[in-house]
């Protein structure tokens, strides 16, 4: 059950990537048919999603800057730059698929003065030291941040592992049905025709994909507490009771 479990996560994970890789094919489509302000509807759109890489931000904005700049638009294509240096200051534009008035813009903006003030070096930044102690092996804590519950199974503390995985396990098939939702929603929106209700459209998008972050965020959280349980002692409260003639004693202990 445990790794079945762990593969549904792990494919899951794998439809956000595919889901994100076709947007952008899409959006490159957009821009080679000269679609610029679909482009920059379209990229806002994919840029809000909390899915996004940051590699795939860096080839959104690149598009987005391409299609202001071709609509004359410097005021956005400026933005769109500053968005892109401040993801990664390192980050050039292809010669090959930019064009060079594009490319002296980019490194005009990224050359201004005081725009991204660097850090001075030295040796007055203090050094933090951090110890970890660990009470657990790293096999049942990393179970426990992708099944929640199934690193108390392991540690054979059935009863928390049956209740803290069966609460896994809802939350990960709501998780699993809101990114389908999402993405059926999505699609409708953003291929809707013109006529279309798009404020209805878009609250659908919008109701089930706050769901969906949610949802994940919760997940998350409930992972979280379930590191930090399965690491903490173990605490066990015993009681009994001892008979001495006509007096009866009654004896607490505490183990951990």
């Amino acid at each position: 059950m445990t790794k079945i479990i762990i593969l549904s996560i792990l494919l899951s994970t794998l439809s956000f990537a595919q889901e994100n890789t076709q947007s952008i094919k899409d959006l490159e489509q957009d821009f080679i048919s000269f679609n610029y302000e679909k482009v920059l509807q379209k990229g806002q759109f994919l840029l809000a999603d909390a899915f996004t890489t940051k590699s795939d931000s860096l080839k959104i904005y690149t598009y987005m800057l391409n299609a202001a700049y071709a609509l004359n638009d410097t005021s956005q294509a400026k933005e769109f730059i500053i968005s892109i240096l401040k993801t990664d200051i390192s980050y050039t534009l292809n010669p090959k698929k930019t064009s060079p008035k594009i490319i002296q813009f980019f490194e005009y903006i990224k050359t201004q003065e005081n725009l991204f003030p660097q850090k001075p070096s030295g040796n007055n930044d203090p050094i933090i030291h951090k110890e970890a102690q660990a009470t657990a092996s790293p096999w049942i804590s990393v179970s426990s941040m992708l099944l929640p519950g199934s690193g108390h199974l392991i540690k054979e503390r059935e009863i928390d592992g049956y209740l803290h995985t069966a609460v896994s396990v809802g939350l990960l098939s709501g998780i699993i049905i809101s990114h389908i939702k999402t993405g059926e929603n999505r699609d409708l929106y953003v291929n809707a025709k013109r006529g279309s209700d798009f404020s209805t459209l878009y609250a659908n998008y919008n109701s089930v994909y706050k769901l969906r972050t949610a949802l994940i965020s919760a997940y998350l959280v409930w992972g979280l507490y379930n590191l930090y349980d399965i690491n903490r002692p173990f605490n066990k409260i015993t009681m009994g009771a001892q008979a001495d003639g006509n007096t009866t004693k009654l004896i607490l202990g505490y183990s951990f």
